[in-house]
């Protein structure tokens, strides 16, 4: 019933920052790079395999943030730094001056030729595809010259010509797990034809969908999401982190929320603390939290938001602990 899993970018590591340099320089070239991407993507999935976890992201090691390269792929534009929510981070703005054009499915050949490139490309169907989520693109990006009438049309035209186009190449090369990273909906609350976006996604991708919620927690687009998890394979990712729901007090709101979830993750792991939880305490919450949610024929145990927040040894880690408690409860 319980099962560990990784999702989202990894911090970037020493080899991959002096291999950027090097290459920024013209000491290597982009073969060699990519030898270098590979090699980290390759040491991920052999920690995530000796720690038994269930499903990977490919450590995101070729993205500068959750935005970009993805904003060239597209068309966009970029303009200077934008701090990425409550964090100590900051991403590169999309600037859409004209509508999306995307010529074909990047970000998933990509993942394939990598996986191919260490010799991994049985592990196609553990390791999932990331992409940013409509609605948070189109809130932390910037529209000029009419490109879109609003932010719902661009999150609209994001899905149709890029998160489908992803898609249907993902399910042609038998990827299996489709991230959308969506913090956006830890913070707004949308329509419903809006989360029917991810509904449309389902109709083409035939795997599991994972909607990615981080750096807070929102019953209500929560609940949205069960409703149309019924008849598909749209699985949220939940933090319980960042507003303090780890105790026992927040069980019974929590498991309400989640009832109707035959699928649900669990971010039970901080990504942006260096302390290491106590396994005795989280498989406690744990035992009591799934004693509440009897739909679910599998609860997945995972960490909050994207690793990237910790140092690099930290995060190994996690991803070690997210192991134990999967396998001990």
């Amino acid at each position: 019933m319980f099962k560990g899993m990784v999702f989202g970018s990894m911090p970037r590591t020493k080899r991959i920052a002096k291999a950027l340099s090097r290459y920024q320089l013209g000491k290597i070239d982009r073969k060699q790079l990519d030898q270098v991407y590979r090699r980290e993507l390759k040491n991920l999935l052999d920690l995530v395999s000796n720690a038994r976890l269930s499903r990977s992201s490919d450590g995101m090691y070729r993205w500068d943030d959750l935005f970009n390269p993805l904003s060239s792929y597209i068309g966009a534009e970029v303009n200077g730094l934008k701090r990425f929510y409550d964090n100590n981070f900051f991403f590169r703005q999309p600037v859409f001056s004209k509508a999306i054009s995307y010529g074909g499915a990047v970000v998933c050949a990509n993942l394939v030729d990598d996986l191919k490139g260490i010799g991994y490309i049985d592990k196609v169907e553990m390791v999932s595809l990331s992409l940013p989520g409509p609605l948070t693109l189109a809130t932390n990006s910037l529209v000029v010259d009419n490109a879109y009438m609003s932010r719902e049309s661009l999150a609209r035209d994001y899905i149709e010509k890029v998160v489908l186009t992803e898609a249907e190449r993902c399910s042609r090369e038998g990827v299996k797990h489709l991230d959308i990273h969506e913090p956006e909906l830890a913070f707004t609350i949308v329509p419903d034809e809006l989360i029917d976006l991810y509904k449309r996604v389902s109709e083409l991708f035939k795997g599991s969908i994972w909607i990615t919620i981080y750096f807070g927690y929102n019953s209500e687009n929560i609940k949205k999401i069960g409703r149309i998890s019924r008849d598909t394979r749209i699985i949220p990712v939940v933090d319980l982190v960042s507003n303090k729901l780890l105790d026992r007090e927040a069980i019974e709101k929590v498991g309400k929320d989640l009832e109707s979830f035959r699928e649900i993750a669990l971010g039970i792991i901080d990504s942006r603390n260096t302390r290491m939880e106590s396994v005795e305490e989280l498989k406690r919450f744990l035992e009591e939290l799934g004693k509440t949610l009897r739909n679910a024929e599998n609860i997945y145990v995972t960490h909050n938001t994207n690793l990237e927040f910790l140092p690099e040894k930290i995060a190994i880690e996690k991803i070690k602990l997210i192991g134990r408690l999967a396998t001990e409860i």
